[in-house]
């Protein structure tokens, strides 16, 4: 299929022309010329920087980006920039993972954790991916995690300069992103009966008025580069590789929001409240939170277990939403081989790794630094 050019003389009527596939193609040209130069992921960035993007627009941004440097739970001082091509979710969490990995201080820890992204293989062959295709993006990852705890002089040590210049090097960055794909997509479909009835979002997408399959669901938003994550393929991801993340969204709002007005239950280690999420428009997922912390589907909203969504209860304070490993019983968690006779343990005995947090604007994803605990 030739790729369609990009041209300031494209009509409606001739974009109406094009194939799904073209006009995803045409979406990707269109970020690729977009960003330029721009680095695959910069050096660590202040985030009175980001402030001053917004300075001269909408002022709730800025208030935002100001209550994360001072968030009372701990603030964030800087933040790693990711190119906005669509791969942007899956690069900057390969960032944050194996930033995570380089500051464990903890061999027998950093052991567990390149075991289990190592049996990872098992699950992708499962779920039908070829040994031979999926070995060649997962040796980039593997190369980046054996320079950490590094015994060999010849070897540089991974820190964050290394990590920061491995991931601006294209074929490194993209097919670790490649693999991290096929990791979602595999947890995906070897746990396709816990998934499927998330796919109601995207009823009509085949023409004929019902839900993909998840192997169509898979192919068209996991499995392609350039297309953007959503919910499911974060708690796909995170679930597969047995981390914890915090996923911040700094988007427009009025400066009173409705905090204070809205029911939720108070986290009594953080003193930050969870809200109901509003419903979502199509093809998103949202949360609707109940006493005691639990969720449970709601009409216009789409329950996935174990995230919570949480606001600090004060002004210009940004949404977070913790994807986290599930509590109930029997939920798909890790690369095994799922059976219905095996009880899984709890959570809090499977989560390996908290990764940190990333920043979502529209349609973007960078990394977040919290400040150093004193």
């Amino acid at each position: 299929m030739s790729r369609p050019q990009l041209s300031s003389q494209i009509s409606f009527s001739a974009l109406e022309d094009l194939s799904d596939a073209q006009r995803h193609e045409l979406g990707a040209a269109a970020r690729e010329e977009s960003v330029g130069d721009q680095p695959l992921i910069s050096d660590a960035i202040d985030l009175e920087e980001l402030a001053r993007e917004y300075e001269n627009g909408d002022q709730s941004f800025v208030r935002k980006i100001l209550w994360l440097r001072n968030r009372p739970q701990g603030g964030f001082l800087t933040y790693y920039k990711t190119r906005g091509d669509g791969d942007c979710f899956y690069r900057a969490f390969a960032f944050a993972y194996i930033q995570s990995i380089i500051h464990i201080n903890d061999r027998p820890l950093y052991l567990s954790v390149y075991k289990h992204i190592e049996s990872t293989h098992g699950m992708l062959e499962r779920a039908g991916f070829e040994m031979a295709i999926f070995m060649d993006f997962w040796e980039p990852l593997r190369e980046l995690l054996r320079r950490i705890y590094v015994t060999d002089p010849d070897i540089v040590e991974l820190d964050d300069a290394e990590l920061v210049k491995a991931l601006n090097d294209p074929e490194t960055s993209n097919s670790i992103v490649a693999y991290l794909r096929l990791v979602a997509s595999a947890f995906l479909k070897t746990n396709a009966s816990e998934f499927e009835p998330f796919l109601f979002a995207y009823d009509g997408e085949k023409g004929d008025g019902g839900p993909p399959s998840m192997d169509e669901f898979c192919s068209n938003h996991i499995e392609a580069i350039g297309k953007e994550a959503d919910h499911l393929a974060i708690t796909a991801l995170s679930r597969a590789l047995l981390v914890s993340l915090e996923v911040v969204y700094l988007s427009r709002s009025p400066d009173n929001s409705g905090i204070g007005a809205v029911g939720g239950d108070e986290d009594e280690d953080k003193g930050v409240m969870a809200v109901p999420a509003a419903k979502p428009p199509a093809n998103t997922f949202a949360l609707e939170s109940h006493p005691g912390g639990n969720t449970a589907p709601a009409v216009g909203s789409l329950s996935v277990p174990g995230r919570q969504r949480e606001r600090a209860a004060q002004q210009a304070a940004c949404e977070i939403v913790r994807f986290e490993m599930p509590t109930e019983d029997g939920a798909a968690i890790g690369t095994h081989a799922p059976s219905s006779s095996t009880r899984r343990p709890s959570s809090t005995l499977v989560t390996l790794l908290h990764v940190g947090a990333l920043l979502f604007r529209p349609g973007h994803y960078d990394v977040l630094v919290k400040a150093p605990k004193l």
